[in-house]
């Protein structure tokens, strides 16, 4: 008898056990809407040129009694397998976008293998929408040949998954009028739709009535392009925004991004409208103002930026873009020295950039009076002469809201600051030579006699001449191996080329020497231009080794991308720095032949 109830007593113990397993592996029960309450959704998938996947689900509850009562929260979502896709979801009163409603996402809508977000509803709201934006639900395969093709896959669910039954679902596939329209899951199960064109978009539509609960079907659609395609995936964006006190407001943006189909010869960005002084680096260098597009689009300015060289798929994209913006559209001034500043973290892009970064410098001796009411902000420094504030977002989207406003206090007397500092230390500096100079007087020894030897005009055609030839080669030699690098010529040939040019290098170098020492003799102002050139060419051969260096510990990982570009850039602005005085004392001996 014992036995018996040890036995009864284990069997309950045991089953309490299994009921406590079941409480956590299951999901939460789901409550039921009532059935007084009627449930349409517009559900509208929106498939963008960029390879965007954006789904619009609007909610329309309505009573089927007079006694009927609207829930307090309503659950919906998508099968489990376009989780990894979504990057951003948000909710809000249809009749109002700007009133943003609570949701709780990954909160389950009752049952296994389904993604659900629950929308809070304080008050009494009929109609809400819930916005999903996915990234990589859109493939794109691309055919090389004379004329880019490519086709565009699009997956998603093909209605919302809901917990209850939903009278009437109207479907509504969006699509650019550039993609050509070639098939969809929808047309292969017999489903009629009513297709119209309505500005620069395709729209396919139908209805669907009494869908049931928990509907996991998937969806696909197919459309076609021929021309240019563009798809990157965007891994990170840091923007430099620099207000100096002169009343400048200087942007810098880099990209890091992966060219995600075919090949890449240039890439169309987003800038504000009233930008200007626009200037773009790639890895190779500074990208001349014929590789800049520029166009007016609404209320920004679209850029389009030709590489040096074109990119291959799966190759990162390094790009740094700076530009201007006027400082009395963004910047107002109020009383005791406060100014109001008013900006814009990022433009609406047709990306979902995985990081982002903002980072915010102040005009030397400004301030910030009170801290930013923002949650994204990570940083905020307020040092004795340059204060800085930074933001940071992870899967921006062009849905999220990018301005942001602040006040900071900068006293007038800054501005003069800094010169009265020079004009102190100089003061300084003179008083001490001359002291110094009373002091010591070395003895005056008469200089010694220079001879001064005319130059010809024969000579000074000769050595620019030369000159220009030596660049000319030596610019032919660089794109000569990036060819052969790339596999665009053949070995034989290359070694052939470069041996040509090797040895007419070495002729001129002789030449050009021999017509240098004659001009160092010609008189003391040709002595100094043979100076500054050799100085700006011993400038160039450090900066072309530095950025070789770069490369090199930026490709064993030593140094981080930020570090890679501020290294580049400063690298390239020494070049520039060099070349142009390189040929600022061309032209002037070009002045002395005319």
């Amino acid at each position: 008898m014992s036995c018996l109830r040890i036995s009864r007593i284990a069997f309950v113990f045991l089953a309490l056990w299994a009921l406590s397993i079941l409480a956590f592996v299951l999901p939460p029960a789901v409550k039921a809407l009532p059935t007084s309450v009627d449930v349409k959704v517009n559900h509208a998938v929106d498939i963008r040129e960029s390879g965007l996947l954006i789904i619009n689900d609007t909610v329309k509850l309505s009573k089927l009694t007079d006694d009927g009562e609207l829930p307090q929260s309503f659950m919906l979502g998508f099968p489990y397998t376009y989780q990894s896709n979504l990057a951003y979801a948000i909710a809000y009163e249809t009749s109002n976008p700007s009133s943003r409603l609570n949701l709780d996402l990954n909160s389950g809508i009752g049952r296994i293998g389904f993604y659900g977000v629950n929308v809070n509803l304080p008050r009494a709201v009929y109609n809400f929408t819930v916005v999903f934006v996915f990234s990589g639900s859109v493939s794109v395969n691309v055919v090389a040949g004379d004329t880019q093709f490519a086709s565009y896959n699009a997956s998603f669910p093909a209605y919302p998954s809901l917990p209850q039954l939903a009278s009437e679902i109207s479907v509504k596939i969006i699509s650019p009028t550039s993609l050509n329209y070639t098939s969809s899951s929808f047309e292969q199960e017999g489903i009629n739709f009513t297709r119209t064109t309505e500005g620069s978009t395709n729209i396919f539509r139908h209805v669907k009535s009494n869908l049931t609960e928990f509907s996991d079907k998937p969806a696909w659609f197919f459309a076609s392009k021929t021309g240019t395609v563009q798809l990157l995936d965007v891994d990170e964006i840091q923007r430099k925004i620099e207000m100096s006190s002169n009343e400048q407001v200087t942007v810098s943006d880099s990209y890091r991004m992966v060219n995600k189909a075919g090949e890449l010869k240039e890439v169309r960005l987003r800038l504000p409208r009233e930008s200007y002084s626009i200037s773009a680096v790639d890895e190779l260098g500074l990208i001349p103002d014929t590789g800049l597009k520029t166009e007016q689009a609404g209320v920004h300015t679209d850029v389009t930026i030709t590489f040096n060289l074109p990119r291959e798929e799966g190759d990162t994209v390094f790009l740094q873009v700076q530009y201007q913006l006027p400082w009395a559209n963004h910047v107002t001034v109020g009383s005791f020295g406060e100014f109001h500043a008013s900006l814009s973290l990022f433009e609406n892009t047709e990306w979902v950039i995985r990081e982002l970064a903002v980072t915010v410098v102040l005009p030397e001796g400004a301030t910030l009076p009170a801290s930013l009411d923002s949650g994204d902000l990570v940083s905020v420094q307020n040092a004795a002469f340059l204060s800085s504030f930074a933001f940071a977002f992870q899967n921006a989207t062009p849905l999220q809201d990018k301005s942001f406003s602040f006040t900071y206090q900068r006293q007038i007397f800054w501005d003069s600051f800094r010169p009265t500092v020079w004009v102190g230390a100089f003061v300084l500096i003179v008083g001490a030579l001359a002291g110094a100079w009373h002091v010591y007087q070395p003895p005056k020894e008469a200089p010694l006699p220079t001879a001064v030897i005319g130059v010809r005009a024969e000579d000074l055609k000769n050595f620019v001449s030369h000159y220009d030839e030596k660049r000319r080669l030596l610019r032919e030699t660089e794109s000569l191996e990036t060819a052969a690098r790339k596999g665009k010529i053949p070995r034989r040939q290359y070694k052939v080329r470069k041996m040509t040019i090797d040895s007419r290098l070495t002729s001129l170098s002789r030449d050009l020497a021999a017509l240098r020492d004659k001009l160092r003799t010609a008189g003391p102002r040709y002595a100094d231009l043979m100076r500054q050139l050799e100085v700006a060419e011993t400038e160039l051969q450090g900066v072309e080794a530095d950025i070789d260096r770069t490369e090199i510990r930026y490709r064993r990982g030593e140094i981080s991308a930020a570090a890679y570009h501020k290294l580049l850039e400063d690298a390239y602005r020494r070049r520039d720095r060099s070349q142009t005085t390189i040929d600022g004392v061309l032209l002037r001996l070009r002045e002395e032949t005319a």
